[in-house]
């Protein structure tokens, strides 16, 4: 559980759902420095993301934390009972300011690269995992062309798709397909207004969108949907 106003995370067991219990909590806030300075620590905890030891680049399970308000994307072992250690920390330069920098990532075990939404340059970044305490950019790719940002991002059999909003936020958005190097898989797929949280079906047939349609300041409020995208045909269109 990340706590995004105070910053760190919070572990729980549901071994019993319906008596949770607390295991471990880490924060490394640093109250005392100047949050726009860049030493005040991994600040605004987004988007957490869980990698098994099956997948694992070193076989041990890691916690992958995105904090968009520091823009640094940290890596944590996970314990057998849920402790969590930072093996490793990558902070996106220059250093930028509560501007989303580093939001949402997710992990290809194929190539042990670690995709993050950059909200900062409206991009994706992607990092080398191989030595998980030292994660590096191996990457950044400008997704200019197929809208004003990603949202969200997801990765699958070596596919990986960002959901990117238009300029104009009402407007139909659209999901890109891209390899993992970060060039064009296949052309961008039209969704709805503002898609949002890319997410493969197990079988990785289909690519699911939540378009939240959010209205714009002048009352223009489009209609929230779900996309539905057969992921082969996409690929196809190559």
């Amino acid at each position: 559980m990340g706590l995004e106003r105070t910053g760190g995370v919070m572990g729980w067991t549901l071994t019993d759902p319906a008596a949770p219990a607390f295991l471990s909590s880490t924060n490394t806030v640093d109250v005392t420095a100047a949050p726009e300075g860049g030493s005040a620590g991994d600040l605004g905890p987004e988007g957490l993301l869980f990698i098994p030891a099956a997948d694992s680049p070193d076989g041990q399970p890691l916690l992958v934390v995105a904090n968009e308000v520091s823009g640094s994307t940290t890596l944590s072992r996970v314990g057998e009972t849920g402790t969590l250690t930072r093996v490793g920390r990558s902070q996106t330069t220059p250093f930028t300011y509560a501007e989303g920098a580093a939001e949402i990532p997710t992990y290809d075990p194929a190539t042990r690269r670690l995709f993050v939404v950059d909200g900062a340059t409206n991009g994706l970044d992607i990092l080398d995992l191989a030595d998980p305490t030292r994660p590096t950019l191996a990457g950044q790719v400008d997704l200019g062309r197929y809208g004003a940002s990603a949202n969200s991002v997801a990765v699958r059999n070596g596919v990986v798709a960002v959901a990117v909003q238009a300029e104009e936020k009402t407007d139909p958005g659209v999901v890109a397909f891209l390899n993992p190097d970060g060039s064009e898989r296949a052309p961008a797929v039209p969704v709805g207004a503002l898609p949002d949280m890319p997410t493969f079906t197990p079988d990785g047939t289909l690519l699911l969108t939540a378009n939240e349609g959010e209205p714009n300041d002048d009352s223009l409020d489009p209609v929230g949907s779900v996309s539905i995208i057969d992921v082969a045909g996409a690929l196809a269109a190559r």
